[in-house]
């Protein structure tokens, strides 16, 4: 009999001493010091991040936390845009998936 696996769920995190923010008009410039890179956000990026710099967190609990911000972001997000967006953030080195948990 072949082995079940459980779904694992990622986490995802960043250190808040890692970047440096300004804001200039709706959008947002963070400075990543490790990597000495700086990115334009939008005010949606801005929140998924802000939220991740508090703690770690899977992508259902940050797309629940960003769903009661919808008044403020234009288009709504749900899991799979948040889940995009996490993948991008982890490719410019914002985040790191910190692990697995069943």
């Amino acid at each position: 009999m072949g082995e079940v696996s459980l779904p694992k769920i990622a986490v995802w995190s960043s250190h808040p001493d890692d970047c440096v923010w300004a804001q200039y008009g709706d959008d947002f410039v963070v400075f990543h010091r490790p990597s000495g890179k700086t990115h334009l956000l939008n005010l949606a990026g801005h929140r998924l991040l802000t939220e991740i710099l508090q703690s770690p967190v899977t992508t259902a609990q940050i797309a629940a936390r960003l769903a009661n911000t919808s008044g403020e972001i234009s288009a709504p997000l749900d899991e799979d845009a948040v889940n995009e967006m996490l993948l991008r953030f982890e490719y410019l080195g914002l985040v790191s998936c910190s692990g697995r948990q069943p």
